[in-house]
């Protein structure tokens, strides 16, 4: 399993322990999600609410604890990982709106330390917590418009914001969900 284990889901607020599932139907396998991601994740919902009104994290589907379709090292693998977009509303009336893959980025990237990996992505971000992992260095990224990776050390993570908008402007867009 990776990381601590998470045991009590009902302490969890806003996430329930299946968003995190694999896809494909198989509820026989056990996982478990990292406890400080988990946190860290529930932390950016409750800062998109304070700065929106409303906020629901939509976790991708392969997006959480995932036994294929990653890297070979990936954290997804240690339930150590998540892929995910936030949706915003300023009260029950108004529609949801995705925020932008930058602005989500810079919510995660205030809320986490240099513990985490953080990426963004035209979907979203992917966000990852390193600690104890070998070979696994504090870093933030982006995928440019024409498919490739741009990884930076964690302190350069504004560096990357700059090279990502200029790379690709539409990462700025909020979409409807």
């Amino acid at each position: 399993m990776g990381g601590l284990a998470l045991y009590n889901w009902e302490n969890v607020i806003g996430f329930a322990k299946h968003e995190f599932q694999p896809p494909g139907g198989d509820k026989l396998i056990e996982f478990e999600m990292n406890v400080e991601l988990i946190e860290a994740l529930q932390e950016v919902r409750t800062t998109a609410e304070r700065l929106y009104g409303f906020a629901r994290s939509i976790i991708h589907r392969n997006g959480g604890f995932s036994i294929k379709g990653h890297a070979e090292d990936s954290l997804h693998y240690k339930g150590r990982a998540a892929d995910f977009h936030v949706e915003v509303r300023k009260d029950r009336d108004s529609p949801w709106r995705r925020i932008s893959p930058i602005e989500l980025g810079c919510i995660c990237y205030e809320l986490t330390c240099a513990h985490f990996g953080l990426g963004i992505y035209k979907w979203g971000v992917h966000l990852d917590y390193r600690r104890g992992i070998m070979g696994r260095t504090p870093a933030v990224w982006f995928q440019a418009a024409n498919g490739q990776y741009h990884f930076k050390p964690w302190g350069e993570f504004y560096k990357v914001i700059y090279e990502a908008v200029d790379d690709n402007a539409e990462l700025l867009d909020t979409l409807e969900p």
